[in-house]
């Protein structure tokens, strides 16, 4: 995860969204290392690109995020730092599972009565992150691929 330099998304909302977010995006990944107070490795993700809505005729909108990756032995904990590092907004936990390739989300997050799930599967380059939210605002399905420079 240290490598990883750039990463692509696209969204799709699916029967009965009324965010109705459809669209592409792109940008560049800044990723620093840290420790908690506890000891465990951290690595944050400066993201900065931007996002283009379908149908938009390619006029994208600048986006930025800071998510917290902390290694937790037998975990993962993904936050993400909207209101800063001190008022970090936890995510969840991702935990290996016998059924699937990567990790998945150990609960859902809950975000007013929608529910946020994610799987990670580790690639050759980075890796990929899926997100499914659903709820009775929400129907969406995000899919994420974070990448590093490959070796020529």
């Amino acid at each position: 995860m240290r490598t990883i330099t750039h990463m692509d998304f696209h969204s799709r909302p699916g029967p009965g969204s009324l965010s109705g977010w459809a669209g592409h995006g792109h940008g560049q990944v800044s990723v620093a290392s840290a420790r908690t107070p506890a000891g465990e490795s951290i690595l944050r993700f400066h993201e900065q690109g931007e996002f283009t809505p379908e149908g938009a005729d390619d006029r994208g909108m600048p986006f930025h995020n800071v998510y917290r990756w902390t290694f937790l032995g037998d975990r993962l904990a993904l936050h993400h730092e909207r209101r800063g590092a001190d008022e970090a907004v936890w995510l969840f936990d991702l935990v290996a599972d016998a059924r699937h390739e990567g990790l998945i989300s150990a609960s859902p997050h809950p975000c007013g009565e929608d529910s946020y799930r994610a799987c990670l599967t580790a690639g050759e380059h980075g890796f990929e992150l899926e997100w499914i939210i659903t709820g009775p605002v929400k129907n969406e399905h995000l899919y994420y691929r974070y990448e590093g420079t490959r070796a020529s």
